[in-house]
Parts: C-alpha cells; structure tokens; sequence
C-alpha cells in the first residue's frame, strides 16, 4: 500500500517552495480524493496562482484554475464552468500536478463560476468554516506581536486552519500595514515597545474604514482592571498567554465563521 502521508508532506513541500515552473506526478501516486482537497484548498490559502491538474483513473483530465488564491476557471474534459464542477466533485482518486502560473488561467475567467467560497462548499473542503472575505479571497489576520517566537507560533496555527497572514513585529509596523491592506481581523499584543496595544488600537479605530474590524487582545495580564481597560478602547476579546490552539482559533472562528451548510443544489441555486 502506498504511503499517502509521505506522498502529502512531498507534495507540500513542493508546492509551498518559492521557485516557479512545474509540479509533476507519475500516474503510481493516486490521491484519495481528500487529500486532493487539502491541495486545493492551501493553495487558495496561499494566494497561488496557477492550474491544479488532475488526472483520473479513466485517464480524464479536470483543471482547477487559480488566481491569487481565487478559483477563477473549472474544467472537466471538454465541460467548463458548473456542469464541470458537478463533475470534478465526482472523482474518488487522481494523480495531481500544479502548474504555477499556467497560461489555461485566462482562458477559463470568461465562462462563469460561482465564489471560491461556493465551489469549495460544493467540493466539501471547507471542513471547519469557511476562510473566505467577501472579495472571495482567503480571510486575512494581522497578528500584531513583539516577540518572534510567539508570532511564528500563532501564525503557525492561522495558517493550519486556513487563515492569510500579515505579520508586525510591533504598533508602527502594524499601522504601515494597514495603510497597505485592510484585514479581516486583527490579534494584537498589549505588551509592546514604544507603543503598547491601547494605544494601537486607539489609533486603528480612527484610521477610515477600520473601526468595526475585530480585534482580539493578547496579554499575558489576566486582571479586570486591564479587561475594562480593553473594553472601554474597544477591544473585541481577550486571550491570555500562554493559550492552546484551540483557545486561539475558537476565538478567531467567533468572528471569521461563515457557515459552510450549503450544498452543490444550493450553490446551484
């Protein structure tokens, strides 16, 4: 028996490395089709851009077309758009390849498709709610934290359970980053050097289009005095270090959650 768990973690190490060209796969290594799912559906996280290929066991060829992370082209045989998504949610195994930054892309966007929030649904892959902003692209955190240590651990966990990324190493940086890019939600450390946390989101909240974006408390202070001041600035939650991953995504799942119940019929509709 194949060792598909091998076979994933090769395959991930492929497709998340920063060199371009060509993913290929011999036709021995057919994926069930979940872990073709997890494929697709970190590379809509990853904002890839390109075409996931795969290749049935009937020697079929569907083409998954991707856009910086947005599902922008579906192909099955020669059906395109709808009809070849009901098809390709019909494939039990495959052997896969992603081309980055294929040419098929452009050729695919004229022929319409539901969001990329929709066709993941229809396909199943969005097991834990669904990770996607109303632009249809992956949801965005800011993770606000002084220390690296801690920031690559919480941005670790984001990014396992689907979450875009931005990070600031303290208060200035996160407010550069948000004269770029307005996030979905934002995870901010009270405890920072040269501006603490209060202070940051004091300045977040007059910042144009920002007031109403979530914003979760770090602290390693777990007193009332401190949740009242949070409360009064306009903090959303608190979490208190040290946490575990579930502490962390449960909270950000409070706001990011979209419920993911509809099924292909209700896509269609």
């Amino acid at each position: 028996m194949k060792n598909f768990s091998y076979i994933r973690k090769e395959r991930m190490k492929n497709i998340n490395s920063a060199g371009k060209g060509r993913m290929a796969y011999s036709e021995q290594e057919l994926l069930p089709i979940d872990q073709i799912k997890s494929e697709l559906h970190s590379l809509c996280a990853g904002s890839r851009s390109g075409d996931l290929c795969l290749f049935t066991e009937e020697k079929h060829t569907a083409v998954i077309s991707i856009d910086e992370g947005k599902i922008v082209g579906l192909r099955y045989r020669v059906t395109r758009g709808m009809n070849a998504l009901t098809q390709i949610a019909s494939i039990a195994r495959a052997t896969i390849r992603f081309e980055e930054n294929a040419s098929s892309a452009p050729q695919t966007i004229a022929t319409k498709i539901p969001s990329t929030q929709k066709v993941l649904q229809a396909l199943g892959i969005i097991l834990d709610g669904a990770k996607i902003n109303k632009k249809g692209g992956c949801k965005k955190i800011l993770v606000v934290e002084d220390s690296r240590t801690q920031r690559v651990i919480i941005c670790r966990m984001l990014k396992q359970n689907g979450y875009d990324i931005v990070e600031a190493s303290d208060g200035y940086e996160a407010l550069g980053q948000l004269d770029k890019e307005k996030p979905d939600l934002i995870l901010l450390d009270i405890i920072m050097p040269g501006m603490d946390g209060y202070k940051v989101m004091s300045l977040i909240k007059e910042k144009p289009g920002m007031k109403n974006i979530p914003i979760i408390m770090l602290t390693s202070r777990d007193n009332l005095i401190d949740k009242m001041r949070g409360k009064v600035s306009g903090t959303n939650e608190y979490l208190t270090k040290p946490f575990v991953y579930e502490e962390l995504i449960a909270k950000v799942d409070k706001y990011l959650y979209i419920d993911n119940s509809n099924t292909l019929q209700n896509v269609k509709a």
